[in-house]
């Protein structure tokens, strides 16, 4: 697994897959959202593929001399709160993550867990944008 020094790294990664996948990433500013007046714990990123929309939250991986990126309380507090109305939000720390979760927002079929700010995901929660 490559190791990314900085998160925008990863995501500068997963946009070029995104690009490539024929999906679409749409990448949240949410530099001191706090004072911009947004959302506090919104997440990094929406996934589009497939007729879904997917929560993504971007922490970059634990490294060698670094600790891996971790969910503030106030994301896992909105990571509830969605949870609470059937939306999940997809932890993404690696590329192969991300091309993980992709492929399951355009089939709907997940090939392998794929891991939620809140937990695992599996065939029993949430699709994070089907609607039932």
């Amino acid at each position: 697994m490559k190791g990314y020094e900085l998160e925008a790294e990863l995501v500068a990664d997963c946009r070029r897959a995104a690009e490539a996948m024929s999906v679409v990433l749409e990448v949240a500013g949410q530099y001191r959202a706090d004072k911009a007046g947004q959302d506090r714990g919104f997440p990094d990123a929406v996934l589009h593929a497939g007729g879904r929309s997917l929560l993504v939250e971007f922490k970059r991986p634990k490294a060698r001399h670094s600790r891996a990126g971790r969910c503030s309380l106030d994301q896992i507090a909105a990571a509830e709160r969605r949870r609470s109305c059937g939306v999940d939000t997809y932890l993404v720390d690696s590329l192969h993550d991300f091309v993980a979760l992709a492929n399951y927002a355009r089939t709907g079929r997940p090939r392998r867990q794929l891991r939620t700010v809140l937990g695992e995901h599996n065939d029993t929660t949430t699709t994070g944008g089907d609607a039932a």
